[in-house]
């Protein structure tokens, strides 16, 4: 079949400026059409010329299993030479750049390097979305916009045959505001949340009987906390988010940060008022509640055989609230959405039988479980309480 477009000597002549590589590595597939209706009618880009074929035979090559291809879409060797609109497919669907696909040879070379079975070479020519990140920047380039002009390599998917993959990167500058007005009522939601968790601190648990003869048990000398209560909220929430600032600072895929945050606050927020609610419900007296109900040690009751504390008023609500532990549920929710999040980004279980890999998915999990157990060493809570507590929060 006979063609007007430019041979692929011509079009690398023409856009001879920099060489520039953009191989692709394991991120959310991210697709381009090819279409020449959109390309003649909406990009009108020059040179776009195509002949029908001649004859009804034409074979396609096996490798694109593509059979009876629609008359609008380029076959794999009428895209050599052709102006491509490349699109992306992650939600909202916009048009990212415009180039010229200049070979589909897997022996092709772009800066030394062969450019491999399942991928063209492509030049550049306008950059309609200039912010888009690139999968692997190199040399100073990191968005599209810098690219313009230059040559790069990009994936075919080789199960959609009219598509070819876009190797650019979704960033807080180029999707983060409509990504979050996306999830609005999710935030609205956690904020929700957040609120229920204010109040279930604030208000009074249940004040159970405690009777002389429950006092074996409560008489636990009072210690501080090994963990403080500070720190919880800085090793089970932020420590995790800043874990996943680092892998986005590296991919650059806003989706991963926002849905990886997100999931976690919904994680903690929900096993916080989970624990909370049961303790004020259940209001179990702590190990050491004969001390805060009678610091000075003289006990007394009621003609109930109640007690009747006379220690400080802060110090009898908090005794009333042993179970669950809230650090332990906290912890595990924390440290168990972390160790989740690490175990797909590192591909724990690929089956490859790389046994380091479960020691780091093990790691927050470990540090989760000694908080549990740093709970019943200091006779804050008692072993039931931290049990229940781990449950809550995995």
């Amino acid at each position: 079949m006979k063609s007007s477009r430019k041979p692929e000597s011509e079009c690398t002549e023409e856009f001879k400026d920099d060489i520039f590589i953009n191989a692709l590595g394991k991120i959310p597939k991210v697709v381009v059409d090819v279409r020449i209706e959109e390309l003649l009618a909406v990009a009108n880009l020059p040179n776009i010329t195509r002949e029908q074929p001649k004859s009804a035979n034409k074979v396609t090559p096996p490798n694109f299993h593509q059979q009876n291809p629609a008359p609008n879409f380029l076959t794999p060797h009428e895209r050599v030479g052709s102006n491509v609109l490349l699109y992306c497919s992650e939600l909202p669907k916009e048009s990212v750049a415009e180039g010229v696909v200049l070979s589909m040879d897997p022996k092709e070379e772009i800066d030394n390097v062969v450019l491999g079975p399942g991928f063209v070479k492509v030049v550049i020519k306008r950059a309609i979305e200039p912010n888009y990140y690139l999968l692997r920047p190199r040399k100073g380039v990191n968005t599209v916009g810098q690219v313009v002009g230059k040559v790069v390599a990009w994936q075919i998917d080789n199960e959609k045959p009219n598509e070819i993959e876009l190797g650019c990167k979704h960033t807080i500058k180029s999707h983060g505001t409509k990504l979050a007005r996306g999830h609005k009522h999710d935030w609205l939601i956690l904020i929700l949340l957040a609120i229920i968790e204010i109040v279930l601190n604030i208000i009074h648990p249940f004040y159970r009987y405690v009777g002389v003869q429950m006092m074996t048990d409560l008489r636990y000398p009072m210690k501080e906390n090994t963990v403080p209560v500070w720190a919880v909220p800085i090793y089970a929430v932020l420590l995790p988010i800043f874990i996943f600032v680092l892998y986005y600072l590296r991919r650059r895929d806003v989706y991963d940060l926002h849905h990886s945050i997100l999931g976690l606050l919904f994680a903690v927020l929900i096993t916080g008022v989970l624990t909370d609610s049961i303790k004020n419900a259940v209001g179990r007296p702590r190990p050491n509640f004969f001390w805060r109900c009678f610091p000075d040690g003289q006990d007394r009751y009621d003609n109930w055989g109640n007690v009747v504390c006379h220690g400080k008023e802060s110090e009898i609500k908090e005794g009333h609230k042993s179970f669950p532990s809230g650090h332990t549920s906290w912890s595990f929710a924390g440290l168990g959405f972390l160790a989740l999040y690490l175990s797909g980004k590192i591909k724990c279980f690929d089956g490859k039988g790389h046994v380091a890999k479960l020691c780091i998915l093990f790691l927050p999990i470990l540090a989760a479980s000694l908080v549990g157990v740093s709970r019943v060493d200091d006779y804050w809570h008692h072993w039931q309480d931290v049990f229940a507590g781990g449950i809550l929060g995995i």
